[in-house]
């Protein structure tokens, strides 16, 4: 893993995308303590490359961290940065009049609950078996 200078205006400029806000809202909460990308990307109701994507711009603002596990890449926020936890600890008490953060916070936790293991097994494999059941 490699440090990254924390710069405001980048952090903000990461933070004023809907979707990256969100992320940011369900990766903070204590009981989802990481996420892949496919757990994301159902949560969110988003197709993955877009999620990846979001996810590459939060993690170059100096938001995020990955570690690479197999195939997988689990994203988590950066606990090693005190600045940081005040800034979570504010996006964490922004009103959510419209229940969209509720919503997606019951999402992530029900596939976080769902997993077989610790850690996600991907969606890709078990979709690519479906299709193959299908076909044959």
């Amino acid at each position: 893993m490699y440090l990254l200078n924390i710069h405001a205006t980048e952090v903000f400029q990461a933070l004023s995308d809907p979707l990256r806000l969100r992320i940011i809202r369900m990766l903070a909460h204590p009981d989802i303590y990481e996420s892949c990308s496919c757990d994301l990307g159902d949560a969110l109701q988003e197709p993955e490359y877009a999620i990846s994507r979001q996810l590459k711009v939060l993690r170059a603002a100096g938001l995020l961290t990955a570690e690479k596990h197999g195939r997988w890449i689990f994203h988590r926020l950066r606990k090693d940065e005190p600045s940081l936890e005040l800034l979570i600890s504010l996006i964490l008490s922004l009103p959510d009049a419209s229940g969209e953060f509720k919503e997606d916070h019951r999402k992530i936790s029900k596939l976080v609950r769902a997993r077989s293991g610790s850690r996600c097994e991907g969606r890709a494999d078990s979709m690519s078996r479906s299709r193959k059941e299908k076909r044959g």
